[in-house]
């Protein structure tokens, strides 16, 4: 069931993030870590098989973190992907937001009869949806990352919005481990693993009332088709852009999120090379009868 064009079409989904803050002015050192981004989508393209595809996505998370933290203008510091506890604001953010964005597409994949713990790249694993990790590639960027961006850089959350609760051994990284063999632990990299006791940083309960109403702000609003401006996502408030008549409204994120899974169940079921969501382009019709499809 797994094909090539599925594994270097997912890979590339990671790569294409940056392209999100592409009308930002743009901070001193993304040139540079563009151009490594873009190295690796090349090299992506000749990956002879999914270990090393893997691990040149390990290296390319890594830098996109780094990127996409440029554009951070909030007092929180950046310490690098944390994870298993997150041990920071910023981490603990993002890592709830992904967590958020997991649980929607198991949902989403589980109606439709597909089993969400069966994935592709993200290898097998008790109690992780690989799945449903695959398919969230995509999404990471335009739903999570800038979600977490503009609300530190609008002040929606100050340090006294975290509080620490909880020591626990953190993930451990072999040493000589590469970037592959962390991302097939479920995406970190050696410099998100610290292998120590640390407290976890967690937002407050009446902080997480306020993420909540956010998170479901954003997933109700409409990214314009064709653009990834970092505005594109919150120029219309959820369920008022304005319709031309005979024209549909754009999808919202959690209507693209839908269509990405069916589309998904559609492949499966005509035996097609998947293409993935990519961020900026115009989505595609999903164009399915998924009734039936079962795994």
């Amino acid at each position: 069931m797994t094909r090539p064009g599925f594994c270097l079409c997912q890979g590339w989904s990671e790569f294409r993030k940056p392209h999100g803050v592409r009308r930002q002015a743009q901070p001193e050192g993304f040139g540079p870590a563009r151009a490594t981004l873009a190295a690796s989508l090349a090299a992506a393209g000749k990956a002879p098989n999914v270990p090393a595809l893997l691990g040149i996505e390990g290296t390319a998370a890594h830098a996109q973190f780094n990127t996409l933290m440029l554009f951070n203008r909030s007092p929180f510091k950046w310490p690098g992907r944390v994870r298993h506890p997150a041990t920071d604001p910023l981490n603990a953010l993002l890592s709830l937001s992904y967590t958020l964005l997991m649980n929607e597409l198991s949902g989403l994949l589980s109606g439709l009869g597909l089993d969400p713990y069966l994935g592709y790249l993200h290898q097998l694993d008790y109690g992780r949806p690989s799945l449903s990790l695959d398919l969230m590639e995509p999404f990471r960027h335009p739903v999570a990352d800038r979600l977490v961006l503009m609300a530190v850089n609008k002040a929606m959350f100050q340090q006294d919005d975290f509080v620490k609760a909880g020591g626990r051994e953190t993930s451990e990284v072999a040493p000589g481990l590469s970037a592959a063999g962390a991302v097939l632990k479920g995406g970190a990299t050696p410099s998100e693993t610290e292998g120590s006791r640390q407290e976890g940083l967690f937002l407050s309960p009446e902080a997480m009332k306020r993420y909540f109403a956010q998170y479901e702000h954003w997933m109700l609003s409409r990214p314009e088709a064709g653009s990834a401006g970092p505005d594109a996502a919150s120029r219309d408030e959820p369920g008022t852009a304005q319709v031309g008549q005979g024209k549909k409204p754009d999808p919202c994120f959690r209507d693209l999120l839908r269509a990405e899974v069916e589309r998904f169940a559609a492949t499966l079921r005509d035996k097609r090379d998947w293409v993935p969501y990519h961020f900026g382009k115009p989505p595609e019709e999903a164009q399915c009868d998924t009734s039936s499809v079962t795994i």
